[in-house]
């Protein structure tokens, strides 16, 4: 199953990248296994269970809002930031090294970019916050050999 889901991923990819008018069309994307393009980036980025596809995922979605300009309302930054931040795993979640690795990376690309309108309607406090929380109320699972990569 990893290969096929990685080529979908390169295809998805080079689809949207070449027909930025199908953006429209992946953002509501829903097939027999998921309602909704939120459950299906959720399953690529926390809950598949091969790391391969998790950060093959982060690095897809990553290119993708990285080759279309910020400043478009709907640009795939815009909809990745928004989707991930209002999807932040509680809890002890073992398999979200990638997901926040990609919010890192977008919360990156947003601050260096010439528009604004992505971090403008940010709650900085309220994310650090949330984050901080669920990082306190989670007990280390680390060893000298194993670092916490979930922390």
């Amino acid at each position: 199953m990893t290969p096929v889901i990685e080529h979908a991923l390169f295809m998805i990819d080079c689809v949207l990248t070449s027909r930025s008018e199908l953006l429209q069309k992946f953002y509501s994307f829903k097939n027999d296994k998921f309602n909704s393009i939120t459950e299906f980036v959720r399953y690529l980025l926390l809950d598949c269970p091969a790391s391969t596809i998790r950060n093959n995922a982060s690095q897809s979605f990553y290119q993708l809002a990285s080759k279309f300009d910020a400043a478009v309302k709907d640009s795939p930054l815009h909809f990745f930031m928004g989707l991930l931040l209002e999807n932040i795993p509680s809890g002890n979640h073992p398999t979200c090294s990638e997901f926040f690795s990609l919010l890192g990376n977008l919360l990156g690309d947003a601050a260096k970019s010439q528009d604004t309108s992505v971090l403008k309607n940010l709650n900085f406090e309220e994310l650090i916050g949330k984050v901080t929380n669920e990082i306190l109320s989670r007990p280390a699972e680390e060893s000298d050999r194993h670092p916490d990569h979930v922390v």
